[in-house]
């Protein structure tokens, strides 16, 4: 269940030929552009027994990080034309579009020998049996 409902975020992010994506870590040293990805699968509480494991929402966090504002700017658009609005198509499962459901100012980080900002942003889409 995990798997196959990342799947269509990751496979998202990865056909748009303008981000580089990482799922849930990047190597050291690894050079801006680039996207990380952390994705959650979980089953909300049900009202009876028998729905408690029928609705699935994914939470997926994502990291535009760049060299500079501009650069985070252009990489968070881009992960929002790769994923804003679309319909994960999962065998079996009905799902809703997928939706920025939240969004923070870029951070700073200076504690290496390279400025990096890095920008998060949460895209959320939800899942019942079809």
């Amino acid at each position: 269940m995990n798997a196959e409902h990342a799947a269509p975020i990751l496979a998202a992010l990865r056909e748009n030929p303008n981000l580089r994506v990482s799922d849930g870590s990047v190597k050291n040293g690894t050079v801006p552009p680039y996207v990380v990805a952390y994705i959650v699968v979980a089953t909300p509480d049900g009202t009876t027994l028998e729905d408690v494991f029928d609705r699935v929402v994914v939470t997926a966090t994502i990291h535009s990080v760049g060299g500079n504002a501009d650069a985070v700017r252009v990489i968070a658009d881009q992960v929002w034309a790769s994923l804003g609005g679309i319909r994960p198509d999962i065998a079996g499962r009905d799902c809703s579009r997928i939706r920025l459901i939240d969004s923070r100012p870029a951070d700073r980080d200076e504690t290496t020998a390279q400025v990096v900002l890095n920008q998060v942003d949460v895209y959320q889409y939800a899942s019942v049996p079809a």
